[in-house]
Formats: structure tokens, sequence, C-alpha cells
């Protein structure tokens, strides 16, 4: 997440929208996989979530303000660890000791907040990197990054921002389509993956009425 083009809203705590560079890497984590074929060759669409392990008897959730960060990887811990940086931000507590002494060279977090196109060998053809967050910021500013039970602005920066969740690949209107789900913030992504080098968002559907309370919506439903 430190290049330009993969940046992403790190905190729930800042008030703004700031979708920028971090020293942190991603692990994409698809939720779910999907296939097809390009000119006779295999490819695969992936949604990057991204999910911590954190069950009864091991949890690897971390907050960066609450580690230790190696004072030579990360000269700035202190303004990096303010809530309103990268303090809030989880990470796995797996990765990112490379030379075991205690604190941490580097900083992995959940997911990447894109999809990603690959050959099967695992060759990445295009990732979308911060563009669904930074369509979600343009779409929807005022509830930008909500949960998927509350309406409140910035609620799920900390965690995975708005979730890329399912994929489904399709035919229409002689294009090859990519339908992709939020999770948290709803609606669904269009993408046209006719050139797949050349991917690009066409569309963005959401129906979500943010006057209404989520969970008495769904106590209703129910």
């Amino acid at each position: 997440h430190s290049r330009v083009g993969n940046g992403l809203d790190a905190s729930d705590r800042d008030g703004v929208i700031n979708i920028a560079q971090w020293p942190i890497k991603g692990m994409y984590l698809p939720d779910s996989i999907q296939t097809f074929k390009d000119r006779g060759t295999t490819l695969l669409v992936m949604a990057n979530e991204g999910d911590s392990r954190a069950y009864e008897g091991f949890d690897e959730e971390e907050r960066i303000g609450g580690i230790t960060l190696d004072p030579i990887a990360f000269p700035n811990a202190t303004a990096l660890q303010a809530s309103s940086q990268l303090g809030r931000l989880k990470v796995t507590s797996t990765l990112g000791d490379t030379d075991g002494d205690g604190d941490f060279d580097a900083l992995y977090s959940y997911g990447a907040r894109s999809i990603s196109i690959r050959r099967t060998d695992g060759t990445i053809v295009f990732d979308s990197g911060d563009a669904i967050e930074r369509l979600v910021a343009a779409e929807l500013p005022a509830n930008f990054n909500a949960a998927s039970d509350s309406n409140a602005f910035d609620g799920r920066s900390d965690d995975k921002g708005p979730e890329p969740e399912g994929v489904v690949v399709a035919k229409a209107f002689g294009k090859d389509l990519v339908f992709l789900g939020l999770e948290r913030v709803g609606g669904i992504v269009i993408f046209d993956i006719s050139c797949p080098e050349q991917t690009e968002i066409i569309g963005y559907i959401n129906t979500r009425d943010f006057s209404e309370d989520p969970i008495a919506d769904l106590l209703t439903a129910g």
C-alpha cells in the first residue's frame, strides 16, 4: 500500500476520507474466485476481501497502535501509531518480525480492497488497487466505508474498507463483465474485463437507503 494507486483509508478516527499511501502490505486473501476464458487462456478473478484468524485458541489480530515498531524500519513510529493515522488498522501478528527481535519490521494488513485478475500460475494481469475505495468515496461521501449494520461515516476504514466479497463473471451487451458485491457499504461494482489488462469500472449500483436504520430493517425483513 506504499505504491501510488494502491492506497487505502486506514483510520476510522480521522473524520475525513483519506485514501493515501502507507508503509504497509496487504495480504490479498480472496473471499471468492471465479474463472473465465480470454483468447483460450484461463484467468482467475479474485475478490480480495481479506479475513483474519480470530477464534477461541488463536487470535492473530493486532492494531498497529498496540504493537512495537522497529525504530529503523519505522523512524516515525509515534506519528504512525496515532489513531488518526495507522494506529487503528488491524494487522497480523504472525508476520513482520523479520529479524526475530520482538518488534515489527513490516506490517501486513488484511485484504487488498481490490479485485485481481491472475493467470493460473498466479501472475497478476490486472489489479484494481484503490479504485473501489475511491469509487465509494466519490459516490457515497457521506457514508464512506459504512458498516453493514451502521450508517456511520468511515466506520470500516480500520478493518477492510468496502470489503470486496463476491464476484460473478458474465457476458452482456457484447462485453465480458465482472459483477462485484461489496459486503459492508453494499452495492455492486461492474467491471468491463473484455481486455483483461485494461479492465475498467463501468458502473456502480447501490440501492441501500442510508436514511433508514439497517438493524431495524434487518429485524423487520427477518
